[in-house]
């Protein structure tokens, strides 16, 4: 049964290139319609439990300068005040903010704050937004915590992760054959979709037939 699935939107600035469309205008368009499309027809509509969704990387906010960044933070904090206003979002699904926030402008963080804060009760779904996030991050921000205990094991380390729900399936669009730092230990025996539409091109006809594909699986986990 598909309980998590990732997504990691992938091509957003050549979509840009070759629609010759200014890149503040794709993520304003991704934010508003295709990632909000996208969490209503998973969480709500096929009834995946959780989602986690990549939205930017701690590379990304590294290593872009803030002419790039910029537009990605105003869209995203755009997304999340609409998403506030919506009772679709609000009343059923809690929202998760995993990454190193302390790299984000103040604005951000305090628009994730307060949409962690109104869906923390919600019982019938998921979403961790993955922000300035990065899975050797993660890893060794945990190694940090267990390593001062006495004595530690591998669940004390697992306990300690951000996402401790095993992926069953990562979705990437882009082209791109690669996992770009995502959560390494619940993708375990995740099963790897790579499109070839860009992130602004998902439908949900594409998903429903990644859906349809990975339920004919026969998903052995090491046996």
């Amino acid at each position: 049964m598909l309980k998590h699935v990732l997504i990691i939107p992938d091509g957003n600035r050549r979509y840009a290139n070759k629609k010759d469309i200014d890149i503040g205008v794709v993520y304003k368009f991704i934010s508003d319609d295709i990632t909000t499309k996208l969490i209503k027809y998973l969480i709500i509509e096929k009834k995946i439990s959780e989602m986690s969704f990549f939205a930017i990387s701690r590379d990304n906010v590294l290593q872009r300068t803030k002419k790039e960044l910029n537009p990605i933070f105003d869209a995203q904090i755009d997304a999340y005040d609409n998403w506030l206003r919506n009772p679709a979002l609000t009343k059923h699904i809690k929202f998760n903010f995993i990454g190193d926030l302390s790299l984000l402008p103040k604005n951000y963080v305090n628009k994730a704050k307060e949409l962690e804060n109104k869906t923390k009760n919600n019982k019938n779904g998921i979403l961790n937004l993955l922000v300035a996030y990065d899975s050797e991050w993660e890893i060794f921000e945990a190694t940090k915590k267990v390593s001062k205990l006495k004595d530690f094991s591998e669940s004390d380390l697992k306990k300690n992760l951000l996402i401790k729900t095993p992926i069953d399936l990562i979705i990437r669009t882009g082209g791109e054959v690669r996992l770009s730092g995502c959560p390494i230990f619940p993708s375990k025996y995740a099963e790897l979709v790579f499109i070839e539409k860009f992130y602004p091109e998902l439908t949900s006809e594409a998903l429903d037939e990644i859906l349809k594909n990975y339920n004919l699986k026969n998903r052995r986990f090491g046996k």
